[in-house]
């Protein structure tokens, strides 16, 4: 009896022993495989030496795109152009038709080039690109690989990744002027009060004010939104600091789709220490909005393997605290990295969209075509 007892656990010892000696010797072939490949394209790319990249424009976003990065890789120098999507993405398909291939990556708004530069074949698969094990583990990223959240594709090619996850502020408010009982909610944007006191990112263009409309429009319907257009003379602009200024200074003293570095600066000064955001629960569906949060890179690239260095270092906890410091307000998707602003991480328990999608366009295009559709000439500026 008592040899029969002892069998099943010899058995089980051996087979764990087994298990476990199997476990480390896969473990032990995996990691040096992933090193390895990591290693061959750190040499590459510092042979080639150089690596491209389109990107917004503005000294923050050199900052935290650039700066960080030639400190990490002193050997590979960073030729940057910024811009915004509707000046690069032209010229960048014009040197394409043209067979000049000078780009290697692109750091973008989401939605644009998934739209513009995809269906000419001109980026890369992005997901196969990431090499690193913490950029490629889903479980360090907000949303995973999920696609219109953690991609900005529908479907594969997934071929834009978000790394940035800021929830999305509607609207600001001069409290010197317009008090809460006046202004609490989104809804308490088309009270009678605030006539001819709201001025907004222009939305008959893509670009942050759009995207405003499109998080309206999902939790109030598209009238509610015709109804605020037509009925409060809303002023519209295509200059984000004059957004800025007018909310600091009291001439209009609500504010759709600010820019949160202009209106930084002119806090920092001491202006516009009034203003504040709204930040509020959804009845329907929140949102976070990616801003330029957003990386690709290119087929054909000049510098193939600095290309794919530059984004697994920009996905890498120390490529994403780099963007994060410099933008200020902005957050990471990555779990790992501190928020610059912890007001304005989403909330994992919520129910999200992100209108800056393939999944989101179709709503933004009807916003752009609505505001068309009800937009006075005396109220734009």
């Amino acid at each position: 009896m008592m040899g029969r007892q002892r069998i099943p656990a010899l058995v089980f010892g051996l087979i764990t022993a087994a298990f476990l000696s199997f476990s480390l010797v896969y473990a032990a072939e995996v990691k040096p495989a992933a090193q390895a490949e990591w290693e061959q394209t750190v040499a590459k790319a510092k042979a080639e030496g150089v690596v491209t990249l389109a990107g917004p424009p503005g000294t923050a976003y050199r900052r935290g795109l650039v700066d960080e990065f030639q400190k990490d890789y002193p050997g590979i120098q960073v030729e940057y152009l910024g811009g915004f999507p509707v000046e690069l993405e032209p010229r960048i398909l014009a040197e394409r038709r043209a067979s000049r291939f000078l780009w290697d990556a692109y750091v973008h708004g989401p939605p644009s080039p998934v739209f513009t530069l995809k269906p000419e074949g001109a980026l890369e698969p992005i997901l196969s690109a990431l090499i690193l094990p913490e950029v490629k583990d889903e479980k360090k990223w907000i949303r995973g690989f999920k696609p219109g959240q953690g991609v900005a594709d529908k479907s594969p090619p997934f071929v834009s990744f978000i790394f940035d996850a800021t929830a999305s502020s509607i609207f600001h408010v001069n409290r010197a002027l317009v008090k809460k009982e006046e202004l609490n909610s989104p809804q308490d944007l088309v009270k009678p009060g605030l006539k001819g006191k709201v001025v907004m990112d222009d939305p008959r263009r893509e670009g942050p004010g759009v995207n405003a409309l499109a998080i309206l429009t999902a939790n109030y319907g598209r009238d509610f939104v015709r109804r605020f257009l037509a009925e409060q003379e809303v002023v519209f602009t295509r200059d984000r600091r004059q957004i800025a200024e007018w909310i600091v200074r009291g001439r209009y003293p609500v504010a759709i789709a600010v820019g949160s570095q202009e209106l930084t600066e002119f806090q920092n000064l001491g202006i516009g220490k009034e203003v504040e955001r709204f930040v509020g629960s959804w009845p329907k569906v929140s949102s976070f909005s990616p801003g330029f949060g957003a990386v690709a890179m290119f087929t054909k690239a000049p510098h193939p393997n600095a290309a794919r260095l530059y984004v697994n270092w920009l996905l890498s906890p120390r490529g994403q605290q780099a963007w994060v410091t410099a933008m200020k307000t902005r957050n990471s998707r990555r779990v790992d990295v501190t928020p610059g602003d912890p007001a304005m991480t989403i909330d994992e328990k919520s129910s999200y969209m992100v209108f800056q999608s393939e999944e989101g366009w179709p709503v933004r295009r009807d916003m752009e075509a609505l505001a068309k559709e009800v937009y006075k000439e005396p109220y734009s500026r």
